[in-house]
């Protein structure tokens, strides 16, 4: 589960790309429904120099803590996890790596 710092409640229309088979808006949270697929949710706005800073709170990291948190252009597939593929990066929690643009990644962080 992904949540949102802000009070105000995460609408669908903040994003503009959602894997929406496996993906659900409850309140402030963003909930993946899905088993083994992916579900990628996408941001409605493009990081800039003035927009340059987000957060995710991960309320709930599930059975595998199978989460990925990262940057990836505006036309990512929603079927792959970013970090992946050309055009993204991403801290994997599972393992704590950190992944740019192929599926190596390296030590970063902690695993959950």
């Amino acid at each position: 589960t992904l949540h949102r710092t802000r009070r105000a409640p995460v609408e669908s229309g903040y994003f503009s790309r959602v894997n929406q088979s496996f993906i659900k808006f409850v309140g402030r949270a963003v909930t993946f429904t899905g088993t083994n697929q992916i579900g990628v949710v996408q941001a409605e706005h493009a990081l800039t120099r003035e927009r340059s800073y987000f957060e995710v709170q991960v309320l709930d990291k599930g059975k595998d803590c199978a989460i990925a948190v990262g940057v990836a252009h505006r036309d990512y597939p929603l079927d792959q996890m970013p970090g992946w593929r050309n055009g993204s990066i991403a801290y994997h929690m599972d393992d704590g790596k950190l992944f740019f643009q192929r599926g190596q990644g390296t030590r970063f962080g902690d695993k959950c």
